[in-house]
């Protein structure tokens, strides 16, 4: 699972992805953790825009509630299988999210984890696919 992901600077993901609009504002960061907002582009009223959101998937019917679920990767083939990810899905609430590079764990034979870090050769960024979903806490945030 992708549990930390490092972000690139915000110019070298501007150059890469060539967002239409900037919403965003951000720094290279080398231990993004779920829950933090971060960096995406999506596609508004026909025009690519880049906004910030918060990373790990809360439903619209979760009204905020944050224990509702971090799903923070997944299988496309699931999709449109569960209600979680159905309607975002197909809704086309589809957006990609600039990567620098990511990290993944194996337990070593000690019975620790040891980190591995994940990234393209010969390239500063890359984007990732994701699906988002506009839910509102009790306290109004979005």
């Amino acid at each position: 699972m992708c549990e930390r992901y490092v972000l690139p600077d915000q110019g070298v993901a501007e150059r890469e992805l060539a967002p239409e609009s900037k919403w965003w504002r951000f720094s290279a960061s080398f231990n993004v953790a779920p829950a933090r907002y971060v960096p995406a582009v999506r596609l508004h009223e026909g025009h690519s825009e880049a906004v910030m959101m918060r990373w790990g998937l809360i439903p619209a019917w979760a009204n905020g509630d944050e224990s509702a679920g971090h799903w923070l990767r997944l299988a496309s083939s699931t999709l449109e299988d569960g209600p979680l990810f159905r309607g975002p899905w197909l809704n086309g609430q589809r957006c990609i999210l600039p990567f620098a590079g990511f990290y993944t764990w194996r337990l070593t034979p000690a019975g620790y984890r040891q980190p591995y870090f994940v990234h393209v050769n010969g390239r500063s960024v890359f984007a990732v696919a994701g699906i988002w979903d506009r839910t509102e806490s009790d306290d109004g945030d979005v």
